[in-house]
């Protein structure tokens, strides 16, 4: 066990050095440090993930090929997101123009967040109405409850669009969450840094929103007969 251990202090001590723990990541270039701390800190945690999975399933003997598959999976995973940091970085001439720009990109998704889900709330109550005539002893009124095929084709498709665009909102919401976690003490934007703070909670709520949303209208739907 405790040579388990000491391997995975060692897999885990190169990956410190490299995630901002150490000195070889500061001779980089931004963009390319970002994407490295990205793989290293997602090492760093796939690897712990690992070792917990494998001591909570009682493959002790296994804890360092466990540990080794998480890093690689936790790594992938982060260079993929240090990319994006990366990427966003970019899109500022000036770091002082990011803060305003990230406040602004995240007002912008919450109110197109907030539109779409009072939509699919229609759809939902709509749905909901279809349902309650399933229950009805009127032959008449539990055929109106039926969709038809088109229509539950529609409704598939933009559910599978907004889980498509839920995968990129959370990318978008860790993003802001790092650069937030990465912004210095200032006194003179203290106000900045708190509405930032307010649309990255609101942008977090909205996709739990979304999602609890589509979850309800698919099965929602799924209750539903199709008419001929």
């Amino acid at each position: 066990m405790r040579t388990c251990i000491q391997r995975i202090l060692c897999l885990l001590l190169p990956l410190a050095l490299f995630s901002g723990y150490g000195t070889p990541v500061n001779s980089m270039d931004d963009p390319t440090a970002t994407r490295v701390q990205g793989a290293g800190c997602g090492a760093i945690g796939g690897a712990a993930l690992g070792t917990a999975i494998a001591v909570a399933t009682g493959n002790n003997d296994k804890i360092l090929a466990y540990a080794a598959g998480g890093a690689a999976v936790g790594a992938t995973a982060g260079l993929v997101l240090g990319d994006y940091v990366a990427k966003r970085k970019q899109n500022y001439a000036k770091e002082e123009d990011r803060l305003d720009g990230e406040i602004k990109y995240a007002t912008k998704q919450n109110g197109l967040l907030r539109g779409h889900n009072e939509e699919i709330v229609q759809r939902i109550t709509l749905l909901q109405n279809k349902v309650a005539q399933l229950h009805s002893k009127n032959s008449s009124t539990r055929n109106q409850a039926r969709i038809s095929s088109q229509e539950r084709t529609q409704y598939l498709q933009q559910i599978d669009k907004d889980a498509a665009n839920m995968t990129q909102l959370r990318k978008e919401l860790a993003a802001l969450k790092e650069y937030q976690v990465s912004l210095k003490p200032d006194s003179n934007k203290g106000q900045q840094v708190a509405q930032l703070e307010k649309e990255i909670n609101g942008l977090n709520n909205n996709i739990v929103m979304l999602d609890s949303n589509n979850k309800q209208m698919a099965q929602l739907i799924g209750s539903l007969p199709t008419s001929h």
